[in-house]
């Protein structure tokens, strides 16, 4: 993957983990890259305003033709010039393992959330069976992408995201493990047993409390 494809995703594969009939007037993208899946989220859910926060700056400056606002700052050191239950949705798509304090970050962010609102999570499962065979031969090897990202300063399991999404003060709603297609086959013969050996990426929607 480019540097530039990287920015440019539609991360449908989270959205699907959204309610069909929420109603979203206003929602923040946090690593919103180049803006287009708040452009996507828009278009599917008459978004009324989408907000963008994106650190590396032309990647911010090409994202302001596909949302309302966009701030180039940076979650870990910079305010945040949001108000408390300004959002109907956030979305933190593979962000927060790149954070220094990704549990304040976290926390923070979830103030911004208005009673009853949403928030989506995607981080890297540092427990897939891949990473556990490495570590059984001693190798803990950094990569230009993936699990073991080189940018990567923070890493979880499905066990330690849940436990971040709770202490930002939300509901995991729902979590779904993405792994492929032999290894899904894998899951059922072991009657989920190993699901979380196997799983790639771990998504979790949250909601804060009414």
């Amino acid at each position: 993957m480019t540097k530039n494809s990287y920015y440019d995703q539609i991360r449908t594969d989270l959205l699907k983990l959204l309610p069909h009939d929420i109603k979203i007037e206003k929602s923040l993208d946090v690593g919103c890259g180049t803006g287009k899946t708040s452009a996507y989220l828009k278009s599917k859910f008459n978004v009324k305003e989408t907000v963008g926060i994106e650190y590396v700056p032309e990647i911010a400056k090409a994202a302001e033709t596909n949302l309302d606002r966009v701030y180039n700052l940076s979650i870990d050191k910079d305010e945040l010039p949001f108000s408390q239950n300004e959002f109907d949705l956030i979305l933190l798509a593979d962000v927060l393992e790149h954070l220094v304090d990704p549990w304040g970050a976290a926390e923070r962010l979830a103030s911004f959330l208005k009673p009853g609102g949403y928030a989506i999570f995607s981080l890297p499962n540092v427990q897939n069976w891949k990473i556990i065979l490495k570590l059984l031969s001693g190798k803990w090897e950094y990569q230009d992408q993936g699990i073991m990202d080189r940018t990567h300063l923070r890493f979880f399991t499905v066990q330690s995201s849940l436990q971040l999404v709770r202490q930002a003060g939300l509901n995991p709603l729902k979590i779904v493990r993405t792994m492929g297609n032999e290894l899904k086959v894998v899951n059922r013969l072991s009657f989920g047993l190993l699901k979380n050996i196997l799983t790639f990426h771990i998504y979790i929607l949250g909601q804060k409390e009414l």
